[in-house]
């Protein structure tokens, strides 16, 4: 494209670990390739942080004030992006995050931004918003020229619980050449001993209630009468403690491994033997298109959203099926029930949906030509390729 468009990307940080701030990036890159003129802007530090070669405007804000301080920040920042708006130049602004949209959108209805606002929705917009969020999202989203949804599934709710008639659904952007390029990295040396006479599960998200990693652990307990299987956890969160201490109550704390936050998360994925994504809801789960690149077997939640759209295009969002459901590109599993649970199976028998799981976990353990099945559908991924994804993101510039 000669004839690029001055674009103003908002996100909270480029610290690693957020999808939605990886996706900022990631679109921010492929837009600068593409011969758009693109600035980053983010409110909060914070290390390490992801790879941008561009212009980066941080407001080093603080998270944690009391309600009047961060209602007075929430509007100064709104007249800030304003301000940057028309010292830039700026043409549209894409924004990413429920806190970062309602700014933006209050620099156009407090302040008189004239620019084309974007604003993103990245996960369930009634699961991860306070009610005031909930409030100004209902009088500020129908403001916005566009509000790009990750999923069918996110636009059912945008429509049918915000009301919204200004919604596109647009897919995360999947780099494929960057996800070959990391997948050749190699796996460091004091963690390639996990993958030594095992069968390896993997997990990667959050230590929150969201990804629901205790319903894996009291799962994970019982593969322990099925010979050597380890689980590899990465990531952080405020449960880390908690789910320490669950494995180690399960006498599992020898075949759990917690290894933090990675940056390049491929050799991890390579090296394990099934992928397992637990969480209670979703946006749009970048690390299910990861884990399909290097054609490693899924079990998932059939959570709202992203998991049924990405391994079994077949479904619709709101048909019924029965559980485990095997379809093209992954197993679907029945979604958890809610709530921070940290109790072992003593303390609290497994439930019905923890039972699926585990039987899910055993036959992508046992049987070998399941697992066959589902190691050669990297092909999926080619449907989220940067390119096709972009041409999407630019038809809303005009």
């Amino acid at each position: 494209m000669s004839d690029g468009k001055k674009i103003l990307i908002v996100t909270s940080s480029l610290r690693v670990g957020g999808g939605a701030e990886r996706n900022a990036v990631q679109l921010g890159k492929i837009l600068k390739r593409r011969g758009h003129h693109v600035t980053l802007l983010s409110f909060y530090p914070g290390e390490p942080k992801y790879d941008w070669d561009g212009e980066h405007i941080c407001l080093d804000q603080r998270e944690g004030k009391n309600l009047f301080m961060d209602a007075l920040e929430i509007v100064s920042t709104a007249r800030k992006i304003r301000d940057l708006c028309r010292e830039m130049g700026t043409e549209v602004v894409i924004s990413f995050l429920t806190r970062m949209n309602v700014q933006t959108l209050l620099s156009k209805s407090l302040f008189g931004n004239k620019v084309k606002i974007l604003v993103s929705v990245r996960n369930h917009p009634l699961k991860r918003n306070k009610g005031w969020h909930q409030f100004l999202m209902k009088r500020l989203y129908p403001k916005a020229d566009k509000v790009v949804a990750q999923t069918e599934g996110i636009e059912n709710i945008l429509r049918e619980r915000f009301y919204l008639n200004n919604t596109v659904v647009i897919p995360n952007i999947v780099d494929i050449q960057s996800f070959k390029e990391m997948v050749e990295k190699d796996l460091p040396e004091e963690h390639r001993r996990l993958y030594d006479d095992s069968f390896v599960f993997i997990n990667i998200g959050s230590l929150t209630e969201q990804k629901a990693q205790c319903h894996l652990l009291r799962t994970f307990a019982y593969m322990k009468q099925r010979g050597e299987s380890r689980l590899i956890i990465l990531g952080k969160g405020p449960l880390e403690g908690d789910l320490k201490r669950l494995a180690e109550d399960m006498g599992i704390w020898n075949r759990v491994f917690f290894l933090g936050e990675v940056k390049n998360v491929f050799p991890y994925l390579k090296g394990a033997d099934c992928f397992v994504l637990t969480s209670l809801f979703e946006g749009f789960p970048n690390v299910l298109i990861e884990a399909l690149s290097v054609n490693l077997p899924i079990i998932s939640t059939d959570c709202v959203s992203g998991p049924r759209e990405i391994l079994c295009p077949e479904l619709s969002s709101v048909q019924v099926i029965e559980y485990p459901y095997f379809g093209t590109y992954g197993i679907l599993t029945k979604t958890l029930k809610e709530g921070k649970l940290i109790k072992t199976s003593e303390e609290k028998p497994l439930s019905p949906e923890e039972k699926i799981l585990l039987d899910t976990m055993v036959r992508v353990y046992e049987v070998q030509d399941l697992r066959k099945r589902y190691s050669s559908v990297s092909e999926r991924v080619e449907d989220f390729d940067m390119v096709k994804i972009v041409l999407e993101w630019e038809e809303l510039f005009i």
